[in-house]
Formats: structure tokens, C-alpha cells, sequence
């Protein structure tokens, strides 16, 4: 009980309480996503642009198994611009499913997407106030341009997953050094 002209004790604010509902939240809103992930990835059709960038795929796929020999995929439109890892991962997943080409890449770019939201999620734990971690991925996944082509760009999206998880790291270098004795912090 408080005394009159004190203060009133104020309700634990989500920092102090952070540790239970942040716990929830995570595995929650991954599970969530995994869920429409694999719910929609076969609800999307074929952009002008998926058959180009799968052939892509499927040439550096070709230039690797020939023991670098085969250099076309060089030749192909100007796609030698473009960072080939993502496609050349949907070419290996592929394969074996042809007949699947395009859901395959579907789920890999949706999957993409989901590691975009986690590492928002995860971002936001480093910024200040605890709430941030709840509408920094919420944002994100509201944003139509982000959920219109998370499924079909596999340009940007998965360029987006590795630009949050790269500044995630670039943070926690800069803000969190390495200690002395050569452990990394929690």
C-alpha cells in the first residue's frame, strides 16, 4: 500500500517483463511463418522473370559440375552481374523435381523471406524498448511490396535476409567487442 503524495507503483514495463513473453514470442512468430510458408509457397505463379533466373541457376549449377569448364552461364543475357548462390541452391534443391522447379523456388524464396523477418526480429531485441521486437518484423511482413514478392523475387529477397543478418552482425561487432579473454558475449 502506498502512502498519500507517493508514487504509485507502476506495472513492470515489457523490459523488466521481457524475459517471459520475449521467450513466447520468438518461436511463435517463426512458427507462425513457417506455417504460411508452407501453407502458400504453392499459391504463387510464374513471373516474367523465374524461367531466366532458374536457367541461370541450372547454368552455374552446370559451370560447378564441370569442374569450373563449362563458363556459358557467362554468356547468358548479363546475368553474371547477378549473385548466383540463391539460384544455384534452387537448381541443387530442383533437380531431382524437375517437374516442381517453380514451387521448389517458391518455398526457398518464402523461406528466404521468414530468415528476413527473423533477422528483424532478432535486430530488433538490440534496439531500445522491448516492443520493438514485436512491430519491427510485424512491419515488415505488412509491408505489400515485402509479402508481394516473397515468394517469387529470389533476387531481392534473399538479399534482404543475408543485408539484416549482416547488419545484425556488423552491430554486434561494433557494439558488443569481443572481450578480452577472447569470449564472445552473451
Amino acid at each position: 500500500m502506498s502512502h498519500p503524495g507517493s508514487p504509485s507503483p507502476s506495472p513492470p514495463s515489457p523490459t523488466e517483463a521481457g524475459p517471459a513473453w520475449q521467450g513466447v514470442w520468438t518461436p511463435a512468430l517463426l512458427a507462425v511463418g513457417l506455417g504460411v510458408v508452407f501453407a502458400t509457397f504453392r499459391d504463387y505463379g510464374i513471373t516474367w522473370d523465374e524461367p531466366v533466373q532458374s536457367h541461370y541457376g541450372e547454368g552455374v549449377l552446370r559451370y560447378f559440375a564441370s569442374g569450373l569448364r563449362d563458363d556459358s552461364v557467362n554468356e547468358f543475357l548479363h546475368m553474371r552481374f547477378y549473385g548466383p548462390l540463391f539460384e544455384l541452391v534452387a537448381a541443387i534443391a530442383y533437380a531431382p523435381f524437375p517437374d516442381a522447379k517453380y514451387e521448389i523456388r517458391h518455398l526457398l524464396i518464402g523461406l528466404s523471406a521468414l530468415a528476413a523477418v527473423a533477422g528483424v526480429l532478432r535486430f530488433g531485441t538490440r534496439l531500445p524498448g522491448a516492443w520493438t521486437m514485436v512491430f519491427a518484423p510485424l512491419a515488415l511482413v505488412a509491408l505489400p511490396r515485402f509479402y508481394g514478392h516473397a515468394f517469387n523475387n529470389s533476387k531481392d529477397v534473399p538479399f534482404a535476409a543475408a543485408f539484416v543478418w549482416a547488419v545484425l552482425a556488423i552491430s554486434k561487432l561494433v557494439l558488443d567487442p569481443p572481450r578480452e579473454d577472447g569470449r564472445d558475449r552473451p
